[in-house]
């Protein structure tokens, strides 16, 4: 985008004085109600013997179908209070979570449903069964039976005693939520899946697992005894269309009077310098409604606009980038400039391309094998949005080296390169950890990409073969993400 096109858009839309006074009152409450449906989707919320607090749930598009079979299957679960299992597929920021976390807001107003309990393990928090089961405890309530130097076994006597208490005092189905599935499957015997599988069939209380990967296979990384108590249900997630982003944008960005009803006079006083009398209100927002559709509209059905969500769509984008995109777009709204503009779409769409994707990938592509796998590590890490560690990636790259003797990396060697990586500022330690660089630290501080990478377009580099990774590496990276 050049500054003509700027400066076009800035000329169109200039308001006379009167005018913009009339909806700049207005810009603060309507910029935060945006902000407000774009931030982050609702977590799924754990200790459900309690009420929940019920929120405002946002919409999410191009997975109706994903959620309403997410939504039967718990609602048979719990109706027939028979265990089952589930596993839910696909690409990072594909919505997973949050139509699961939907899911379950329904069946809470589902009359003759009972609310579930819920517990969640990660496979790259809960390396080891003896973890897994201590922290699955602790979120039953069970915990408070265990002792300090309780053993694998005494742990695993409390979870089963737990289920059997629940199923004589009829309480509600418990729901565990396993992220990063194919993780356990790195697990020595995968004996936390087995447990908890085990469990369902033993008829222990209404138990569902439901697994989230992003790794469509997953069943065949699963030992025998596992996948046969493991039942055959995915729900497999898709990327978003251009339909489907233009019905998230004109959801985020739509407004009505209700909407901007609940800023304060207070709040609107605070906010712009000028004075005006409370008998305007009613009038001034709808004049401000009326005004933000149309600014709307023609954002939306711009050639710009429309070309930028064509190549982003064709790209891969996940939803969680178009996320960014639309809270950056709603932060340009205020006072000065009070409507969208097609420059602010598009400002935002830029501002989410890397400024030298090229060089980064370069110096991606020219790390030694053992660097250039810890990077790939970490870049499929930082998708999952959460706190990681060397070990972390370490556990990750056990597979690679089951897969390749050649790409089979050691202990030493791994703190080899994450010396390294930090060295060339590729990768960052948490601030406590920056000055330090003994074995323990390297190891356990928590870490991050440093934030010039930028992961969308490293992880479509590596999907274009474009970052020199071996094939062995780049199949690793992609068939289990």
């Amino acid at each position: 985008m050049d500054s003509s096109s700027d400066d076009d858009d800035a000329s169109a839309c200039k308001l006379p004085e009167k005018e913009k006074a009339t909806l700049a009152r207005w810009a603060p409450a309507a910029q935060r109600r945006m902000l407000e449906r774009l931030a982050d989707r609702p977590p799924v919320r754990l200790g459900r013997a309690k009420p929940p607090q019920k929120h405002d749930v946002p919409n999410l598009f191009g997975s109706k179908k994903q959620e309403t079979e997410i939504f039967e299957r718990l609602k048979a679960a719990a109706v027939q209070g028979a265990s089952t299992s589930l596993i839910l597929c696909g690409h990072a920021g594909c919505g997973k979570r949050a139509h699961l976390a939907r899911a379950i807001d329904r069946l809470d107003g589902e009359k003759g449903v009972p609310r579930f309990d819920v517990a969640e393990l990660h496979g790259l928090v809960h390396a080891d069964a003896a973890t897994g089961l201590r922290d699955l405890a602790r979120q039953l309530d069970a915990g408070r039976r265990r002792n300090a130097t309780s053993r694998y076994v005494d742990d695993l006597g409390i979870l089963v005693e737990e289920l059997r208490r629940r199923r004589a005092e009829r309480r509600a189905p418990l729901l565990v939520i396993l992220h990063e599935l194919d993780a356990f499957a790195l697990q020595p015997r995968q004996t936390l899946l087995y447990v908890l599988l085990d469990a369902m069939q033993s008829r222990l209380g209404c138990v569902i697992v439901c697994g989230i990967t992003r790794d469509h296979a997953v069943l065949e990384l699963f030992e025998k005894r596992v996948k046969s108590r493991l039942q055959n249900h995915h729900v497999a997630f898709n990327r978003p269309t251009k339909v489907d982003i233009v019905q998230f944008f004109q959801d985020r960005f739509r407004l009505c009077g209700e909407d901007l009803g609940g800023a304060s006079e207070r709040l609107l006083q605070e906010t712009s310098s000028r004075k005006r009398p409370r008998d305007e209100n009613e009038d001034t927002r709808e004049v401000y409604v009326q005004a933000h559709s149309k600014a709307f509209e023609a954002c939306i059905t711009d050639p710009r606009v429309a070309k930028m969500l064509d190549d982003s769509v064709s790209c891969g984008r996940s939803m969680r980038w178009f996320c960014r995109v639309a809270q950056r777009c709603a932060c340009e709204i205020n006072e000065d400039d009070p409507l969208l503009r097609p420059a602010h779409l598009l400002e935002a769409f830029r501002a989410q391309e890397p400024n030298s994707c090229r060089a980064w990938r370069e110096a991606l592509r020219s790390l030694p094998p053992a660097e250039k796998a810890l990077v790939i590590a970490y870049l499929k890490l930082e998708r999952i949005g959460k706190q990681y560690c060397l070990e972390n990636a370490a556990h990750a790259l056990a597979r690679l080296g089951q897969a390749s003797s050649q790409e089979a990396f050691d202990e030493d060697r791994l703190l080899e390169a994450q010396t390294l990586l930090l060295d060339k500022s590729m990768v960052l330690l948490s601030a406590e950890a920056r000055n330090r660089r003994d074995a323990h630290v390297l190891r356990f501080a928590p870490c991050r990409l440093a934030p010039a990478l930028d992961v969308d377009d490293l992880w479509l580099a590596l999907r274009g073969d474009d970052l020199g990774c071996t094939t062995t590496l780049r199949q690793w990276a992609l068939n289990h993400v």
